[in-house]
């Protein structure tokens, strides 16, 4: 199986060692996720529960059983009850789909008349927030979690922080790194989703917690209407 940094190197282009992925709390290395909401933590950051599983601080002080966090206190306002609605969604791709990398199964010429197809059809600016200046090409897909199948539905364009927002496992190394403004990505967030600091750390948690629970089967991919342009990078 590929590793997270491989995945990274050939799904985003970035040249990039093999890294762990940095603690949501003082940013360390670390490959531990806690066992109720599923952030990766540190060994600092966390506790063994009875089963020697890592749970985060934040978990243990809130007893936060459905993987919410609350980091910031309580909340003396109405938030919205479904994160479907959000307008910007962090996506997290199963560890067992990481190698898959539509540039390279249809091949750089092809990859490139489709992005510039995508940007086209999206009128040069940014699928989700209407930024102009330089874009992304980013598949969508639809997971079955029944039959454990992703489902390629095509692709659009984002801006640079929209896409950084989608990957946000690769946001947090490039910050770890310094060379991301993490807090401009969470303010992004905010900006384009009108919602609070609160729903994004919820939505967030939610996130990894579903992503902790597809992990734990192999995943197939379905290219869908594309697999008649995936021979030609073979």
């Amino acid at each position: 199986m590929a590793t997270y940094a491989q995945w990274l190197e050939d799904s985003q282009c970035f040249e990039l060692s093999e890294v762990p992925i940095p603690c949501y709390q003082c940013g360390e290395g670390t490959v531990v996720s806690c066992s109720i909401c599923g952030v990766y933590v540190c060994n600092d950051c966390s506790e063994p529960d009875e089963h020697d599983d890592s749970i985060c601080l934040d978990c243990l002080e809130h007893a936060c059983k459905k993987g919410v966090h609350y980091h910031h206190g309580s909340r003396d306002h109405q938030e919205r009850t479904n994160m479907a609605d959000l307008k910007l969604r962090i996506e997290l791709v199963p560890q067992s789909l990481w190698y898959l990398n539509p540039r390279k199964a249809m091949g750089q010429t092809a990859w490139d008349k489709l992005r510039k197809e995508v940007y086209a059809e999206y009128g040069h600016v940014c699928g989700i927030c209407g930024a102009q200046g330089r874009l992304s090409c980013h598949e969508r897909w639809a997971y079955d979690d029944e039959a454990h199948i992703q489902t390629l539905l095509g692709f659009s364009a984002l801006c640079d922080w929209c896409h950084h927002v989608k990957h946000i496992g690769l946001a947090g190394i490039l910050a770890e790194e310094g060379k991301l403004d993490y807090e401009r990505l969470i303010q992004h967030f905010l900006e384009v989703n009108q919602c609070t600091r609160e729903e994004f750390d919820r939505h967030k948690a939610e996130a990894f917690a579903q992503w902790n629970k597809r992990n734990r089967y192999p995943w197939e991919a379905n290219w869908g209407a594309y697999a008649h342009l995936m021979s030609a990078g073979k």
